[in-house]
């Protein structure tokens, strides 16, 4: 006969059974309606899969356009004389690049078939985010070729650099407002971002005064226009070739060697000599001793000016005349058009003038002025 613990084990192993037993349908229950939820009719697999077919074909669609037929179409427009045409083709292709077309293609895929919640947020916040970038490019596009069109004697080089400065300044302000739409429309509260940055803002103007002076006076310098790429310039002393006009600093290649940077405000503010023109007007003064016989300083111009002939390519003579009356001397003056602005083609060709009138003097035997010390010796009355 079973005692009493014998049949005490048996209830408790029979009422673990029973525990164990109910735990496993529970789970199986359990795991039955996550799996009747999932393909109930097959929809949420076949959304899913829908989804993901859609978003291939559009971006594959978009991605293809660009080699077939966009391509054609950009080619015929660069046959045209108008830009206008060339910035929207421009447009259209960027459009069509995997940065935009991606989460395009995402955006709607998950918007026709929605997939669960965190992917389509996903996938909106992707498409807002490269909506607003492509915004921005293509504003900054429109900005650069209207001014274009308002200038276009600019060369290339200036243009680029323009094109530059005007990129950095507008980017900052353009995607620091993107970044607050995108997050805004999103759901997050912007306010006291919003408010943050223009605290942040003024701290920053206030220590970058300089830094946004020479931003602001390299826009007044390119529209000015007191100097160009590749002309001559003194600027605050420093003479030399302008090599780049940028955000902050203009760069001279000095006749010396040297790089020279000026800061934009520096050389907005100061005066500048720009020697771009193509001829040069220069002058030299020549000395003859008092006591030169009066035919040869009458005939002394005219000698001057036919000696400084055959220098064409250099500079041509322009006059040559008696200008005044010096301590023991008689002052003549030579002017001479140089066939080039820049200082260094002026030097070398005044030191070529002055060459070619000292063996015209030496030829006629007309000396310079020199020094004379005139002793007087007398006899003592006694």
């Amino acid at each position: 006969m079973a005692t009493e613990e014998q049949v005490e084990a048996v209830v408790l192993n029979a009422a673990s059974g029973n525990f164990a037993a109910d735990n496993i349908a529970n789970e199986l229950q359990a795991i039955q309606e996550k799996l009747d939820a999932l393909v109930n009719d097959g929809t949420s697999i076949w959304t899913a899969i829908f989804s993901i077919l859609t978003f291939f074909a559009l971006a594959g669609a978009l991605i293809g356009l660009k080699k077939t037929i966009l391509v054609q179409i950009e080619k015929l427009t660069k046959k045209t004389d108008t830009k206008v045409d060339d910035l929207l083709i421009d447009i259209i292709i960027s459009f069509t690049k995997p940065l935009y077309a991606i989460p395009v293609s995402l955006y709607i895929a998950t918007f026709i078939f929605p997939i669960c919640a965190p992917i389509n947020n996903l996938a909106e916040f992707l498409f807002l985010g490269s909506l607003v970038f492509f915004a921005i490019s293509v504003v900054q596009k429109f900005i650069l070729l209207l001014v274009d069109q308002l200038d276009s004697s600019k060369s290339q080089q200036e243009k680029a650099n323009f094109n530059r400065n005007v990129s950095k300044a507008t980017s900052f302000v353009f995607y620091s407002l993107g970044i607050i739409f995108v997050f805004d429309n999103l759901g997050f509260n912007m306010s006291t971002l919003v408010a943050g940055f223009g605290i942040g803002g003024m701290a920053i103007a206030l220590a970058a005064q300089a830094v946004l002076g020479d931003a602001v006076a390299s826009f007044s310098l390119f529209f000015d226009k007191p100097f160009e790429v590749d002309q001559p310039v003194t600027i605050l002393g420093h003479s030399g070739i302008v090599k780049s006009i940028g955000f902050k600093t203009t760069h001279l290649s000095a006749w010396t060697g040297e790089e020279v940077v000026i800061p934009n405000s520096a050389v907005s503010g100061s005066v500048i000599q720009n020697y771009s023109g193509n001829r040069t007007n220069s002058l030299v003064s020549v000395s003859i001793a008092a006591d030169t016989p009066t035919e040869k300083v009458d005939s002394l111009p005219t000698v001057l000016l036919r000696a400084l002939e055959g220098h064409e390519s250099e500079f041509e003579p322009l006059e040559a005349y008696f200008r005044e009356f010096g301590p023991f001397c008689f002052v003549f003056e030579v002017r001479f058009q140089v066939k080039s602005s820049a200082p260094p083609a002026v030097r070398a060709a005044t030191g070529k003038v002055n060459n070619t009138i000292l063996h015209a003097l030496l030829k006629e035997g007309i000396n310079s002025p020199l020094p004379r010390q005139v002793f007087i010796s007398e006899k003592p009355a006694f």
